[in-house]
């Protein structure tokens, strides 16, 4: 993509998310290894929350199964494992090749529904995935795609590279439900 084209996405994106000038953007880094976004942007505007099931060694990642997380008022951290998340405590949710290493269809769709009490009013959720999910055909994106507008987020972009694929969604509204995480999945994909 080019430069000035992408420019141009991540102002629209960044424009569906209402802030303040001042403000930094609230951003949870889900599956963070080793907190990429403060290693290499010290002076960033992001304020990055970093998650992940089995953190690096020595960095600054926070333990946290998503899949299980509870959500209350505020981030609860024991001991560098994280308790609770904050509902509607992020501008953004950033899933950097999450949902490939998920071995069941019911556990990545967790991850939506608890991306989305994560996310503030109108928040985005980032997903990168590599094309070796599926590499036939895309009817997995198809799929994740429904399952994300099953509970009100709306596709924002969505590019298909040779290796890569980056989508983006927004958080509709607030007053949906996204459900209890009781394992059913709205569509009856075996691939989601």
């Amino acid at each position: 993509m080019p430069e000035d084209l992408e420019k141009t996405h991540i102002a629209s994106l960044s424009a569906s998310v209402d802030l303040p000038p001042t403000t930094r953007i609230a951003t949870l880094d889900v599956g963070s290894c080793y907190d990429p976004f403060t290693l290499y942007d010290k002076n960033s505007e992001l304020a990055v929350t970093a998650v992940d099931l089995c953190p690096a060694e020595g960095s600054p990642v926070l333990q946290c199964d998503f899949t299980t997380v509870r959500f209350s008022d505020e981030l609860a951290v024991e001991s560098g494992k994280v308790s609770t998340l904050p509902a509607g405590g992020y501008h953004v949710v950033v899933f950097s090749l999450l949902l490939s290493y998920m071995p069941c269809p019911k556990m990545r769709f967790k991850c939506f529904q608890n991306a989305f009490r994560a996310l503030k009013p109108n928040g985005l959720l980032l997903v990168i995935t590599t094309r070796t999910v599926g590499k036939k055909n895309l009817k997995w994106l198809e799929q994740w795609n429904a399952a994300a507008a099953s509970i009100n987020f709306v596709r924002m972009t969505q590019d298909v590279r040779k290796k890569i694929i980056c989508v983006g969604y927004r958080k509709a509204s607030e007053e949906a439900d996204p459900g209890e995480g009781d394992g059913s999945i709205p569509i009856g994909a075996d691939e989601l």
